[in-house]
Formats: structure tokens, C-alpha cells, sequence
């Protein structure tokens, strides 16, 4: 997959190496009260609100590089 390639699912969007949540739905209830219903789409979703986490706070980051990376996020997900 090239920078500008994408891979979507309806919960979450993966463009130019960063993955962002789309859909988080309950899953953090799921997490706190019934862990074993977490399906393995649940943790691929999981780990993109982790990822998207770490990728905002990252101090090798500027906040331009963050809000262009989502933005291109929302675009291969179809939300702008």
C-alpha cells in the first residue's frame, strides 16, 4: 500500500500509515463491563482510537501534519 492508498472499513480508516476511528459505537462500555464480547473488529477499532491517540500527542508531529492526516482520514471514510 502506497502513502496515498487507503484501506476502509465502516469503523475506522486507514490512510497514508495513520489509522483513525470512525464508528467507536459503545465500545467503551464494552471494554469496562463485558470485555469478552469484543469481537475482532471491536479490537481493530480499539487499536485505531490507540493509534490516532498517540499519533495527536506525538512530539515528533506538528498540529498541521494531525489535522492533515485526519482530514484525509475523513475523506477515504466519506465524512467530508
Amino acid at each position: 500500500m502506497t502513502n496515498h492508498e487507503s484501506l476502509h472499513s465502516h469503523r475506522y480508516v486507514t490512510v497514508a500509515d495513520t489509522t483513525w476511528p470512525v464508528d467507536v459505537g459503545d465500545l467503551e462500555w464494552a471494554l469496562r463491563y463485558d470485555p469478552d464480547s469484543l469481537t475482532r473488529e471491536d479490537q481493530l477499532v480499539i487499536a485505531s482510537v490507540v493509534h490516532s491517540y498517540s499519533f495527536l500527542t506525538s512530539p515528533h508531529r506538528t498540529h498541521g501534519d494531525a489535522v492533515a492526516s485526519l482530514r484525509r482520514a475523513r475523506k477515504a471514510a466519506g465524512r467530508e
